[in-house]
């Protein structure tokens, strides 16, 4: 189990989606629909999402999926 990241209550968290080839080489992934708590965004052609992190202080799942991509392992994001 990995270290979880921190975001603030009721603030944004920036994020980048990368899809794997084989290889292991990362390439931006657009039009991923990413998620955290209620809120959702989908990423531009950079891969990037801005999301509102909930208001209430917890630990949430972040994850991001795409049709024709394999789901995202879930990154835990704790809410301060």
């Amino acid at each position: 189990m990995g270290l979880a990241s921190t975001a603030a209550a009721a603030g944004s968290l920036k994020v980048r989606v990368l899809g794997y080839d084989n290889e292991g080489r990362g390439t931006p992934v657009r039009g991923a629909i990413v998620t955290l708590g209620s809120d959702f965004a989908s990423t531009d052609a950079g891969g990037h999402a801005t999301l509102i992190t909930p208001s209430e202080r917890g630990r949430y799942s972040l994850t991001a999926t795409r049709n024709g991509l394999v789901t995202s392992f879930p990154e835990t994001i704790v809410v301060r």
